[in-house]
């Protein structure tokens, strides 16, 4: 049977004002969004950790800009999955 727990959603700003244009696409645009994803995929873990959680389901991500930030929302569900 699996318990679902309370939807997880980790929320991470990055100040990309600074990040430099090359042939129409930032890399340091990229590498950023990339380690921002990485960082808000990694707090949702450790949030579901704390809810004894051994799955997350459903997982979506949702990315934003504004002329000076990028947000990076991750959404999951928490479970715990034991066999029957």
């Amino acid at each position: 049977m699996k318990k679902l727990l309370n939807i997880i959603e980790e929320i991470t700003k990055y100040n990309l004002f600074k990040s430099v244009i090359i042939d129409g696409k930032s890399k340091t645009d990229t590498k950023v969004l990339n380690r921002g994803k990485n960082e808000a995929m990694n707090d949702m873990i450790q949030k579901a950790n704390e809810y004894n959680a051994n799955a997350i389901i459903g997982i979506k991500y949702s990315i934003s800009s504004s002329s000076r930030f990028s947000e990076i929302i991750v959404y999951g569900t928490a479970v715990i999955i034991k066999k029957l």
